[in-house]
This record gives C-alpha cells, structure tokens and sequence, in this order.
C-alpha cells in the first residue's frame, strides 16, 4: 500500500491562511486503513471540540456558584438579581430556575447567556495558557509525516481495518501535547516522564488517538525523536488494541498469567524490566501487552520480552490469532500482504 500526499492551502473569509497536509490511502479496496492525520486537521475538529466542551461544561458548573453568590451578597440590589434572572424575593430561588433548567420562565435565558458568555471567558483564558506553556516547533515536516504513512503500511491489514472500524485514528504531531492541549496538566503515569512534554507518543484512549511526535522534550530543549517510528507505532497500536478488545489486560486470565510470569524473574531482571512491571500495576501489565504485540510485528526495543514473559507473550498470540490473525510467522509484514 502506499500514500500519496496533498498539500492544500485554504482560506476562510477573514482568517488567516493555513496548512493541511492530508494523507491519502491508494488502496484497491474499499476496506479502512487506519487513516493518519495531522495536528492541523485535529486543530480544526478534536482539539477545538473538546475545549469547547471542557469550557462550557465548567462554565455550566460555575455559573450556579456566581448566581448564588450574587443572590447572598447582592439580595438587596434589584437591579443585579434581574440581570441574572433571579427573583427579586427573599428566600432561595427555585431549583430549576437557579440551574436554568425552567424552561420559559424569565430566568431561563439569562442564565444560559451567562454560561455562554463564562464558557467564552474560560475558553479564551485555556487557550491563552496552552499557546504560554507550550513551547517548541509548530508544525511537523512532510518527511515525517511520509515516515508514519510508511510505518502504518506495515501494520496488518487485519489490525488496521479493526481500528479503522471503530474510529481509532493515527496522529502525526508536533508535539505529543498538541493533541489534548489538557495533557500539560497531566502528570504522565510513569515516572521516568517530567510531562508530556517529554514524550514520543502516547495512546490517548478517550479520544481513540494514536499519537506519533517529530520533536519531544530532552531536559529542557526539544530534540527530534531518535526512535524507530514503526516500533514507536507498533507499540502504541498494541495499546490501541488492548483499549479496542476491551481491555484484554484487564481480564483475570491476563492477570494471573502475567504475575506467573513476574513471579519467575530474578532481581536482575525486575531491575531491568522496570518499565513493563511498574509494582505490577495495571500499568506494567499494559505496557507489557503492548511490548509483546510489537515484538509479535518483529520490532521490540526489549528483545528478551517474549522470553522474560514467556506466558503472558503466548496468551497475547492466542488472543491476536482469535481477534485478528496476524500472530503466523508472517506477522510483520506489510499489510497489502
């Protein structure tokens, strides 16, 4: 399979120009293929929906708290409890007026062009934070943007086409964070991560993201990524995967098997697998099923995984071979195959 790639430059009335750069699939069928997108597509759909969302939903919560605080501070003043469309009374208001849920009464369109008018505020004042906080390169290069189509192209059609299906998407970004701008807040789960910041890619399960950054943050100074992108993408796909099959690492067969496993290494080994057991958490058994799923495509960057987890790497192939077969010895190769 390959990819072509389209530069297009578009303008809306009144905003400013714009870059796209759309990867398109030249397949003879009409099966998905995981599609790839870049941060600028994510920039005009995901990223500004969700801060909507997120603002008006925290606009939605305050406004209630200004209303009330209005209402105990303001109560002998009128003319501010009009504006805010509570009654001029003494006593506390009617519920489904003070939450604007009294649909044609007074109060009701008052309260909800405040939210609107705080969902505004909140939003401008996140994304005044985000652009402040978030330092780096702005855009991806088209040759990495080229290397990520090539790395998809070898993940089995077979895994492709069962993301695809369920809205999994790939993202070729800047910056892991350019994805889920809310993420610089977020302390990454392991340890050896300072932020987000500091990450190639990540898999972001609420969005069904795939993220694959050119630069990431190396101390204090942004570096281009000097890992295999395919295993960078092997590996994330095997989160994708787990998250797809509804949490194949949460199942008690998975659980018990892997502590097996975990039970039989030495100290040695514990010491140097750290990443993949993370105090046996949830999150060294994820970790761990996403190793093997790369190792399982022929690109791990712990070569013993399978033989350290000798079980827990069988249990995975037999759970691939059920779901979608692609644990045969030809397992890495492309996926036109």
């Amino acid at each position: 399979m390959k990819a072509r790639f389209v530069i297009t430059q578009q303008r809306e009335a009144s905003e400013p120009e714009f870059r796209s750069i759309a990867v398109i699939n030249q397949s003879e069928s009409a099966v998905p293929v995981l599609q790839i997108v870049t941060i600028d597509h994510l920039e005009l759909w995901t990223r500004w929906g969700s801060e909507v969302s997120v603002s008006l939903a925290l606009a939605t919560s305050l406004v209630p708290a200004i209303k009330l605080l209005a209402y105990v501070t303001a109560f002998w003043r009128p003319y501010v409890l009009n504006a805010l469309g509570l009654p001029d009374s003494e006593g506390f208001p009617f519920i489904l007026d003070f939450f604007g849920l009294h649909w044609g009464d007074a109060s009701f369109w008052p309260h909800w062009t405040l939210v609107g008018i705080v969902g505004l505020l909140i939003f401008a004042l996140r994304r005044l934070d985000f652009r402040l906080r978030c330092t780096g390169p702005d855009f991806c290069s088209e040759n990495f943007v080229g290397s990520v189509a090539c790395a998809r192209d070898r993940i089995p059609r077979a895994v492709q086409d069962l993301l695809a299906t369920k809205g999994y998407r790939i993202v070729a970004s800047t910056r892991v964070v350019d994805a889920m701008p809310a993420l610089l807040q977020v302390t990454p789960r392991w340890s050896g991560h300072t932020t987000h910041e500091h990450l190639p890619a990540l898999f972001i399960p609420q969005l069904k993201l795939i993220v694959l950054s050119e630069f990431y943050k190396s101390r204090n100074s942004w570096v281009k990524v000097d890992l295999d992108i395919f295993y960078m993408l092997a590996h994330e796909v095997g989160h994708a995967l787990d998250h797809c099959l509804k949490g194949v690492t949460n199942t008690r067969r998975f659980k018990e098997t892997y502590l097996a496993d975990y039970a039989r290494l030495n100290s040695d080994d514990r010491s140097r697998l750290t990443y993949f057991i993370q105090s046996t958490s949830k999150f060294g058994m994820e970790e761990t099923f996403a190793e093997i799923f790369s190792s399982v495509l022929g690109q791990s960057q712990c070569a013993d995984i399978e033989q350290k987890f000798p079980e827990t790497a069988k249990l995975v192939r037999e759970v691939l071979l059920d779901k979608v077969p692609i644990a045969s010895s030809g397992a890495g190769r492309s996926g036109n195959s």
